[in-house]
């Protein structure tokens, strides 16, 4: 295939012939639509708290925490290796008041880019307003090298993004920071930095505030 592409000629159309699209936000400036979105942070520090209140704000329609109104109340696609639906995910979500039945728990063992077709087959069934993927290294496949630009994108971060542009949906991707505290919060993130933020449409980050531990700077 990439022998036959290889040979294929060239084109380069005018852009005034591209039409101009406005991005589509879920949560206006923090989660687009039809994109990805990492969510950086070292272990422990909360980052899936966070993700079960939004997560939990999601599926009542209510409201973001900045006030930004929700639209409708959405379905969610949620996929974890990290925590146990019935003695973490559910708990989380339902006391910060969210409706567990508007979230599909996905228990399979994903392995990208393996399974792209089949996760593709669920979500469009499901056709979620948000998936989340927790934490990201867990579903590259061992083949894959995490440190490399063109491995990631091309198993993981383009397939993705594919996936959410073609759903409209947004995706949380949770990622751990690494071992360098004297890095920038953009380099801080695991694996390659142009495969991974390079990719991403936004990136997140929690971490603890420096004059406050018990409060968490976003």
């Amino acid at each position: 295939e990439d022998a036959v592409a290889a040979l294929q000629p060239l084109s380069a159309r005018p852009l005034s012939e591209y039409a101009v699209e406005a991005v589509v936000w879920l949560w206006h400036r923090f989660l687009p639509v039809g994109a990805i979105t990492l969510f950086d942070g070292n272990p422990g520090e909360g980052k899936s708290t966070v993700v079960g209140a939004l997560v939990a704000r999601l599926t009542l329609g209510s409201e973001w925490p900045d006030g930004t109104p929700i639209t409708a109340p959405g379905t969610v696609v949620y996929v974890t290796k990290e925590d146990d639906p019935r003695t973490q995910v559910r708990p989380r979500i339902e006391a910060a008041g969210g409706d567990p039945a508007r979230i599909r728990f996905v228990d399979a063992d994903l392995l990208f880019p393996r399974d792209l077709p089949r996760f593709h087959e669920l979500l469009t069934d499901i056709r979620p307003a948000l998936v989340v993927m927790d934490p990201l290294m867990s579903y590259l496949e061992g083949k894959v090298r995490a440190i490399s630009d063109n491995e990631v994108r091309s198993a993981l971060m383009t397939p993705l993004a594919e996936v959410a542009r073609e759903m409209s949906c947004g995706l949380l991707v949770v990622r751990h920071f690494n071992k360098g505290t004297g890095q920038s919060a953009l380099n801080r993130g695991a694996g390659s930095l142009g495969g991974l933020a390079g990719s991403a449409r936004m990136v997140l980050s929690l971490t603890t505030h420096p004059g406050e531990p018990e409060a968490r700077v976003f």
